[in-house]
């Protein structure tokens, strides 16, 4: 699991002020005058100080890997460590699910490394009461050297958190939306995670579509953490990596001797995900015969081992996802109607990368960061060309495209700054209807660059549809892609209409 996103920096330069003056001069919200004794009668950095010691909120200061100052509330709320000096640890507090990711926090804390300003945890007090707090934090000069001063605060809305959440800055590089592995600030990934979380708290079915490579996995993920079941297992079916004789015993089980080579009883993937979520990925490709018992098991929830007589009973959620228009396969009677209208009760579309290219930035500094740290690279900066190289391409295989070109980029860089050549780009397919060339004459016709090859394909497409860029039969829908990415390639590729087409 990747922690670096919750460990970015979210301020590079520290404040330089007075001793305790860095905590917003939220006096109107700490304690009233009568709870701070002897300080009403002093002011400046005293005043602050008796401020801070009485404050309702919980208030450390970490400095050279420990705990430097804790205020009444903080030890109230939480106590000390077992050996009766310091704060105890954040991750033994932390609840089970969320406790990798408060671990992460706390140890880049400790480290002296940047946390995120703004983030949000659910901790256990000292009288056994879950604190759903959100927890800021800020770099200040105590005592003449850096140092993280971390406020705890209840927070007012009630319910578990889902974990340490991160909110940077609007305009930050980091401040998109993110679940996960999800990277983004578009509209259209924004649709998707109001959908995920409108449907992560129930046992509803869901069934998640969208192109190869736009991170169906990573959606159906998603889903099971945020979930009341994130504390049982997750289980991933590949429905197209499966032999079609093995996919039933793979779902259901098999006992011993029900089949050639069954020497011992196996547990299906159902029971292993008992009380979890099972993800069936790519359910498009799943035998017909095979959906029947699969529909049996989503109505009834029952089963029985390949080769058993003993009757099962299942307690899953069920994800289904697919690259493939079901509905259009039922009509065809390749998959089974009353099956998609089973799984089709919460449908999840994920957009193309085409159709968010605002996103693309961010995950390109999500995979450099990612990819730079595994071959030893160091990346300062990216380069602009390449950053409209990018968004220009139309990206078939999406996301898991874009992730293979970054790594390949970084293995061939020579210096800090990462470029993105033609190359390393996927020139789009020609149309079926075109002949293919022999290899004479391939070898005979002159040699042309990717982007010439890009821009004559182009052309092509364009002169067939009468230089109509949008709509059913415009050359965008033809060539797979969004009308703004065409003319954006149009305008890099100077291509014009000719005037006597005007």
């Amino acid at each position: 699991m990747d922690h670096g996103k919750y460990m970015n920096a979210t301020h590079r330069n520290a404040t330089r002020i007075p001793r305790f003056a860095t905590l917003d001069k939220r006096a109107n919200d700490l304690a009233n005058a009568d709870r701070l004794g002897e300080a009403s009668q002093v002011d400046g950095e005293s005043l602050y100080q008796a401020l801070i010691e009485h404050a309702s909120d919980a208030i450390m200061i970490v400095q050279h890997g420990q705990a430097a100052y804790r205020n009444r509330a903080h030890e109230k709320w939480f106590g000390f460590s077992a050996d009766g000096l310091a704060a105890p640890r954040l991750s033994i507090l932390a609840r089970a699910e969320h406790r990798e990711w408060v671990q992460a926090y706390e140890q880049a804390l400790y480290r002296g490394e940047e946390v995120p300003a703004c983030c949000q945890m659910t901790l256990l007090n000292q009288d056994g009461q879950w604190l759903h707090l959100e927890v800021h934090a800020r770099v200040i000069t105590y005592w003449g050297a850096l140092a993280t001063v971390i406020t705890m605060r209840v927070r007012q809305e009630t319910g578990a958190t889902t974990g340490v959440q991160h909110r940077e800055p609007q305009g930050s590089l980091k401040s998109a939306q993110e679940v996960d592995d999800i990277v983004g600030t578009s509209p259209a990934l924004h649709r998707v995670l109001q959908q995920v979380q409108q449907v992560a708290g129930t046992d509803t079915t869901v069934l998640i579509t969208g192109e190869t490579g736009t991170g169906k996995e990573l959606i159906a993920r998603a889903l099971h953490h945020l979930s009341p079941r994130r504390a049982q297992p997750l289980v991933k079916v590949n429905c197209t990596a499966l032999p079609t004789g093995l996919i039933e015993s793979e779902l259901f089980g098999h006992e011993k001797g029900a089949f050639t080579g069954a020497i011992a009883r196996k547990l299906g993937r159902f029971e292993l995900a008992e009380g979890g979520t099972l993800f069936l990925d790519e359910i498009g490709d799943l035998a017909l015969d095979v959906q029947a018992k699969l529909l049996r098991v989503l109505q009834e929830g029952e089963f029985e081992r390949v080769g058993g007589t003993q009757t099962l009973s299942s307690n899953v959620r069920i994800i289904a996802a697919t690259h493939r228009d079901l509905k259009r396969s039922a009509s065809a009677e390749t998959f089974r109607a009353d099956l998609f209208y089973r799984l089709h009760v919460f449908p999840i579309h994920l957009p193309p990368l085409r159709e968010r290219v605002e996103d693309i930035p961010l995950l390109v500094q999500r995979f450099v960061e990612k990819y730079a740290h595994r071959l030893a690279k160091s990346i300062d900066t990216i380069d602009d060309t390449a950053i409209a190289r990018l968004t220009a391409y139309a990206w078939p295989g999406n996301i898991r495209e874009l992730e293979h070109v970054i790594e390949r980029a970084l293995i061939l860089a020579q210096d800090r700054t990462l470029t993105i050549d033609d190359a390393l780009l996927c020139a789009p397919p020609m149309p079926q209807s075109e002949p293919i060339e022999s290899i004479e004459q391939a070898s005979a016709a002159p040699t042309l660059t990717l982007a010439e090859l890009q821009r004559d394909h182009i052309e092509h497409i364009l002169e067939q549809t009468g230089w109509v860029v949008e709509g059913p039969q415009g050359a965008a829908r033809i060539l797979g892609l969004h009308p703004n990415t065409l003319r954006g390639r149009m305008r890099r590729l100077g291509i014009k209409r000719p005037l006597h087409q005007v």
